[in-house]
């Protein structure tokens, strides 16, 4: 553990994402700003949120993020909500026999469209089948 996890909010982790974006003292976290500090982490790490931004900014002032300024809060949020990456909405599948929708994650999604497809060309297989009888 170096000099900035010694300061409030700042845990091992964060130490470390500080240290990877070339922040390694705590002058260097205070000249830089909660506000940089965070958009380096973001380039990095996507999952960077409000929160890690609070943590930051309560770091510099010494205190525990909860204590933060209402006013200094708002404009973190604000911050936050103009720099945060998109948010990806999940793909959905639909389900013809219970007639659910559900949200299926990104590792999945290739199988069930070659699924989908594959039920799909079965179909038409089967109608074409219908047809020609």
């Amino acid at each position: 553990m170096g000099e900035l996890s010694k300061l409030p909010n700042i845990a091992v982790k964060l130490e470390a994402q500080l240290t990877d974006v070339g922040i390694t003292t705590v002058d260097e976290l205070k000249r830089v700003g909660s506000c940089e500090a965070w958009l380096r982490i973001l380039a990095k790490d996507p999952s960077a949120c409000l929160m890690r931004l609070s943590s930051l900014e309560g770091a510099i002032q010494g205190v525990r993020w909860h204590y933060l300024h209402d006013d200094t809060k708002k404009s973190l949020k604000e911050f936050y909500q103009q720099h945060k990456p998109p948010q990806r909405k999940p793909k959905r599948a639909f389900c013809e026999k219970c007639g659910t929708m559900y949200a299926i994650s990104r590792s999945i999604t290739d199988l069930w469209e070659t699924d989908m497809k594959n039920a799909l060309v079965g179909r038409r297989k089967e109608k074409e089948d219908l047809l020609n009888d």
